[in-house]
């Protein structure tokens, strides 16, 4: 079977099976859920859909995938901090494509997904994305680890 599916930039036709592959690359479940809607979004539940089109218009993804094309080192720092933090609130995510209310918030939290889950809304008008990026992880780690000192 072959379909025609965008592959980064490449307009060419690849197979299902070249998506999947690279797909299956991913160690997480929601990064490969994400690699196959970036190939076609059909390709994905629609509760998966929603979850990943929250993502790929958040404000974080695009600067992680702009660190990713333009500064690799600064990618390589904050993409470990991301996808924990996506990770974390992947199902919450899932569950949202009930009721829209995360997707909703994300204009109102300037296109943040961790201020329209309300995990940065105090931190908006004061820090930028990468930097909600890093202070979130730093939050997310104190609240998921009991051994840890707070902030």
């Amino acid at each position: 079977m072959r379909v025609k599916l965008p592959r980064r930039g490449d307009k060419d036709q690849d197979s299902l099976w070249t998506a999947l592959e690279y797909a299956w690359e991913k160690p997480e479940g929601w990064q490969r859920t994400y690699v196959l809607f970036e190939f076609d979004p059909s390709l994905v539940t629609f509760e998966e859909r929603h979850a990943c089109s929250i993502i790929a218009r958040s404000v974080e993804q695009m600067v992680v995938e702009h660190l990713r094309m333009d500064a690799p080192d600064r990618y390589f720092d904050i993409a470990p901090l991301w996808h924990p933090l996506v990770d974390y609130h992947w199902q919450q995510l899932i569950d949202d494509s009930a009721q829209s209310r995360i997707s909703e918030r994300l204009s109102t939290s300037n296109w943040s997904m961790l201020g329209a889950l309300g995990v940065t809304k105090w931190m908006l008008q004061q820090m930028s994305p990468e930097q909600q990026i890093v202070e979130a992880h730093k939050r997310h780690v104190w609240f998921t680890d009991t051994t840890a000192p707070p902030p």
